[in-house]
């Protein structure tokens, strides 16, 4: 019974050592990931404020 209780004990160990290593490992995706979101947001936001320039020099050109 105890070899049991043992392996059972190490085999708890090993669950909880990889769900903390595995919710790790997310958290680091997420951060990456919301990184990423940040930077093309800025970039669309660029993108939209540039085509707001060029629409207003294309109207400036048909008065």
């Amino acid at each position: 019974m105890e070899i049991l209780d043992t392996i059972l004990l190490i085999w708890a160990g090993i669950i909880i050592i990889f769900q903390f290593v595995f919710i790790n490992y997310l958290q680091n995706q997420n951060e990456d990931c919301l990184k990423i979101a940040k930077e093309n947001k800025e970039m669309y936001i660029t993108l939209i404020e540039a085509y707001k320039l060029k629409l207003e020099c294309y109207e400036n050109k048909n008065k």
